[in-house]
């Protein structure tokens, strides 16, 4: 997996997640209505699970990784983060629960450490907004899944309010739309770097997937596609 040194050499959105992190995992912990749902939703689309060989990419404090390995005690479940504290919580999490069939590593969606053909399964998250180089990250997800395999995605919609257009207005690279933009990722859906449901098509077709199915629901899509 991929290993970073230094929080210098981390990227700013890892540096983000780390410092975010503790307080994310709270969050979680309440059990937000929204979330529970999503969870039953994402682990509903992929579905019988026998034997299968599972990635969750962006997986937090190991939300979804632990859940799946729990009703999976016959499949290898693989979490990946791009904050290192995020992975710490995360073992930490599937120690206690003594989970051996899950493990978590540093990973970047952009360039993930695996083999071609190296999953029958793929949960993600949350994570596509808030990667740069999006279709890249498209064909990661095809390239290490396997044909026939499964992929389920879970994206927050794109508020089309005026504090989203307002934001969409600011300089791109100035400071008020980088704070206002992880503020609208983590605390409502103004931010511009979320997607919008023609986006996300048009962003799919970057990847070799036979079958593509979008479910909006609420202020999330939903996201299941066959390779």
């Amino acid at each position: 997996m991929m290993e970073i040194e230094s929080s210098q050499e981390k990227p700013p959105i890892a540096r983000f997640y780390d410092s975010l992190a503790p307080f994310y995992t709270r969050m979680r912990d309440f059990g937000h209505r929204r979330d529970r749902d999503a969870k039953e939703l994402l682990l509903e689309a992929l579905s019988p699970f026998d034997n299968d060989s599972v990635l969750d990419i962006g997986t937090g404090p190991g939300v979804y990784a632990i859940a799946i390995a729990k009703r999976a005690g016959c499949s290898r479940v693989v979490g990946i983060d791009i904050s290192e504290t995020f992975v710490n919580i995360a073992k930490t999490r599937a120690g206690e629960a003594d989970m051996n069939n899950v493990e978590f590593a540093l990973g970047n969606i952009e360039s993930l450490d695996f083999n071609d053909d190296s999953f029958t399964k793929i949960i993600c998250a949350g994570v596509l907004s808030v990667v740069s180089q999006r279709e890249q990250a498209i064909k990661e997800l095809s390239r290490v899944l396997r044909p026939g395999g499964c992929l389920a995605v879970r994206e927050p919609r794109r508020s089309q309010g005026l504090v989203s257009r307002y934001v969409g207005r600011l300089p791109e690279k100035s400071q008020a739309r980088r704070m206002v933009r992880q503020a609208g990722l983590m605390f409502g859906h103004f931010s511009p770097d979320l997607m919008t449901e023609s986006e996300l098509v048009d962003l799919f077709a970057a990847g070799d997937f036979s079958q593509l199915q979008l479910a909006p629901s609420g202020r999330d899509i939903f996201i299941t596609a066959i390779k």
